[in-house]
């Protein structure tokens, strides 16, 4: 797949700070706007369980990279880091995010995603005001992008995709709290004239992605000979986007987002796309591709075993992503097919980086 051609930068992304930076979705984004040759990043992480330093280690040595420990629920450590590092940009992606932890531990995700946004707004928004005492062009200049995610839209019929004006309908605390997050940023650009946009992406999957995930889950256990866990009968559909993928979405958005606009990012652009992989397919794929890598001649889709299916498991998410396309000139590039044989790959070669991973940190 190959987006069309790319329509003039209005923003350069000279010094871009990004929440949740040592995670699977920021690390993908701080390695992107890195390969720009001049932009400059910081990355605001607490470092929790799915925060890695070993996810940023190679960017560690660039002089164009920087990092600070903390926790978007510290606000005057935030603010102290914006004012320190001056950014044009804040890229929020810091968050709870896996739906089974929020199912046992609801508290946890309004605390980090609805507070922990807030905390961030209130950060920027001083930041955005002192700026612009100091030059009137702050107000438009300085952008704040916020993550989302297809969750909030709830489960989307067969055939049919969500648009940036579909109702949310979030099913799980994760959703929910992330709807809630979603609704103060917007609230905040009504309010106060913040400017902000919201990136809103589909499934990630690729290298680095923390291991209680559906992709790495089965991935590690398929390359062990270990019973891979499946919900329900499989058949539950979701958008699968590369990470790379969605990182070059990021950089569109914050580039050449519309402030006050909803970009959505998945592999299908539209109704038109109707190549949908259920889980079951997903994992059948994993497994093929463990097969090809090791030679001991398993058979590995035997090891798939159904389980129990997941408190309120939506069926299907879909998003229709033109406005992305149309506007940004953004778009897919890496097929799924390649994309899980490059991420089995990588996690069979990258021993190390899973032991820490599996260590709980």
């Amino acid at each position: 797949m190959t987006p069309v051609a790319l329509p003039p930068s209005p923003r350069p992304l000279e010094r871009v700070l990004v929440t949740g930076g040592a995670g699977f979705i920021g690390s993908a984004v701080l390695r992107r706007l890195l390969t720009r040759p001049v932009t400059r990043v910081l990355n605001y992480d607490a470092l929790t369980y799915a925060g890695l330093r070993e996810s940023v280690a190679e960017l560690e040595a660039n002089p164009r990279y920087g990092f600070v420990h903390g926790d978007v629920l510290d606000t005057a450590r935030l603010s102290d880091a914006i004012r320190r590092f001056r950014p044009d940009v804040l890229v929020h992606l810091a968050a709870e995010s896996h739906v089974d932890r929020s199912i046992a531990e609801p508290a946890t995700f309004v605390r980090t995603n609805v507070e922990g946004t807030a905390s961030v707004l209130r950060a920027w928004l001083d930041y955005r005001d002192e700026q612009t005492r100091i030059d009137a062009s702050a107000a438009e200049r300085l952008l704040l992008v916020h993550t989302s995610t297809d969750e909030v839209y709830g489960p989307i019929n067969a055939g049919d995709f969500a648009g940036a004006s579909t109702p949310y309908n979030p099913s799980s605390p994760y959703s929910a709290s992330k709807a809630a997050a979603d609704h103060l940023v917007r609230s905040f650009g009504r309010t106060y004239g913040l400017a902000s946009v919201i990136a809103c992406p589909t499934n990630n999957y690729g290298p680095r992605q923390f291991p209680e995930k559906l992709i790495p889950l089965a991935t590690l256990r398929a390359l062990r000979g270990e019973p891979i866990p499946l919900y329900g009968d499989g058949l539950q559909v979701r958008d699968w986007l590369h990470v790379e993928d969605c990182a070059a979405g990021f950089e569109a958005i914050a580039e050449r987002g519309e402030v006050g606009e909803t970009y959505h990012l998945s592999a299908a652009a539209s109704p038109s796309d109707t190549d949908e992989w259920p889980n079951r397919r997903i994992v059948e794929a994993i497994a093929d591709a463990v097969g090809e890598l090791q030679s001991d001649g398993a058979e590995r889709r035997q090891l798939i075993t159904n389980v129990s299916d997941r408190p309120g498991h939506d069926r299907r998410y879909a998003l229709d992503s033109s406005r992305a396309r149309e506007e940004l000139g953004w778009g897919p590039t890496i097929e799924l097919t390649d994309g899980i044989r490059q991420t089995v790959r990588w996690y069979a070669e990258n021993s190390a980086w899973v032991a820490v991973a599996e260590g709980g940190r």
